[in-house]
């Protein structure tokens, strides 16, 4: 291992990607029109694919549809097979930016001996996920973007709403909102199990403040967190759970049946739909107990935890990857 490293480090570049250049296969993506920058340390390259004719430059294009940013010795040794691409993207050992499909046919594009670049599968993949949909239409905002873009209606819902116990205004605009997002997934692709399951209670939310149902406006806020509980918790039974259905769009699709990406999702949907559940409890322990002290104890303690829970949140999905891979290499 040390001689190898030894012998990437004295691998020239120019003849790396001019090798790479000279191999490209046009037949695995016919008509491609792309620029692919490197950017390795302080020495860049791009390739411009243009039909069946692949030519290396060196130094920035302006507009490139993929780049990739990474250490030189680490992209050398996923160029030449010693690294895993999947287990290095994982790690965030380097960092692609652009069109990740792009990135995931790149082996088959320039797949010759010593001259790999590759975003290989491990070998507990799942399933192939190539024929997935781009559910963001035309607007390409991240996964992370989406996702608080339908909990708009939830923080409404648990603010306002809670306020305004009796107000029906909150509860049109939430369903209003909703259904923009529904309808516009609908009409560029289809929506999530998530916008869908979300906006059908939204409109039922609606509902039963316009008839005065009783029951629900004294339970609101408990059905509140015990519904959106229920819709985190039961997806752990579908392909994608509730955060992988977002948190896909930014990653290449190669990727996405890795144990590193859908164990982590699975933790963290499931960490977060245990905790809607206890705020589901907290509050109807305070509807059934008011003024008990013990029922504003636990309404205070889910405020709380909120601080921990988004700091586990973000170091969980940057920790639990590596941690997998790692052991997957053992």
């Amino acid at each position: 291992m040390a001689n190898e490293s030894k012998q990437n480090a004295n691998i020239d570049l120019s003849t790396l990607f001019s090798e790479m250049a000279k191999i490209y296969n046009p037949k695995v993506v016919p008509g491609l029109n792309a620029v692919i920058q490197f950017n390795l340390d302080a020495e860049r390259y791009y390739l411009t694919i243009s039909g069946d004719k692949c030519k290396v430059d060196k130094g920035t294009h302006p507009k490139p549809n993929l780049t990739i940013n990474s250490p030189k010795d680490t992209w050398i040794k996923i160029s030449t097979g010693e690294l895993d691409g999947t287990k290095a993207f994982m790690k965030k050992m380097f960092k692609p930016e652009g069109d990740m499909n792009l990135l995931t046919k790149m082996t088959k594009m320039f797949e010759a001996e010593g001259t790999v670049v590759e975003v290989k599968e491990t070998q507990k993949t799942v399933k192939k996920f190539d024929n997935i949909p781009d559910h963001r239409g035309p607007l390409k905002l991240s996964g992370t973007v989406w996702l608080a873009l339908i909990f708009v209606p939830w923080y409404i819902l648990w603010i306002w709403g809670g306020i305004a116990t009796l107000d029906l205004l909150p509860r049109i605009i939430v369903a209003v909102w909703s259904l923009i997002l529904i309808i516009y997934h609908i009409i560029t692709n289809r929506p999530t199990t998530f916008e869908i399951l979300s906006t059908i209670y939204f409109i039922l939310s609606a509902y039963l403040y316009y008839i005065g149902s009783s029951f629900f406006m004294k339970y609101q806020l408990s059905i509140n967190y015990i519904v959106i509980g229920a819709i985190f918790l039961g997806s752990l039974l579908q392909q994608f759970c509730v955060t992988a259905q977002y948190s896909k769009f930014d990653f290449p699709k190669d990727v996405l049946g890795t144990p590193e990406f859908v164990e982590t999702n699975r933790v963290i949907t499931g960490v977060w739909g245990l905790y809607f559940i206890y705020c589901s409890i907290s509050n109807l322990a305070v509807i059934e107990y008011y003024p008990n002290l013990l029922s504003y104890i636990l309404i205070l303690a889910s405020l709380i935890v909120l601080i921990p829970l988004f700091a586990f949140t973000f170091w969980f999905q940057k920790w639990y990857p590596i941690k997998i891979a790692e052991h997957s290499n053992k």
